[in-house]
């Protein structure tokens, strides 16, 4: 089992950074290892959610949202092999006139054990990419309608 966390601080109201965080299409516009996020069902983005998302240099996986925290969290899951289990958590929690941001990313099984050794640098890297390109977003941007498309 591989755990990878990252946590941030951002100057920035809860509910502007959980509107960029749940408008998961447009984590490629701030998340440098974000290839595409295609939502994989239509309405809002909730419990049950699919997306397939695409992280550069990597061939797309279907992750489906187990659970959701409306305003607060929410955890995304995939299989990326047999074998290997991802589960990736987003917390937002008001702290100090801001938000506190703990992104969490969990891979478990025979699979993943086998292949942590290529895989986890990149998915540190992405882990840490993804909590400071939402920093940066988000302390940029005045409303989430405003954000950068």
């Amino acid at each position: 089992m591989t755990t990878i966390i990252e946590q941030v601080q951002i100057d920035a109201p809860p509910d502007r950074v959980w509107a960029v965080v749940k408008d998961v299409e447009r984590w490629p516009d701030w998340s440098p290892g974000t290839r595409s996020i295609e939502r994989l069902d239509a309405g809002p983005f909730a419990l049950g959610s699919h997306a397939k998302v695409t992280m550069k240099g990597t061939r797309g996986l279907r992750w489906t949202v187990t659970a959701l925290d409306e305003g607060r969290s929410f955890t995304w899951e995939t299989d990326m092999m047999p074998g290997a289990h991802i589960v990736a958590e987003h917390i937002i929690e008001p702290r100090d006139g801001g938000s506190y941001v703990t992104l969490t990313l969990i891979t478990t099984g025979l699979g993943a054990a086998i292949v942590s050794p290529l895989l986890d640098p990149f998915s540190r890297r992405n882990v840490k990419a993804e909590a400071q390109g939402l920093k940066r977003l988000c302390e940029a941007a005045a409303t989430p309608s405003e954000a950068p498309r």
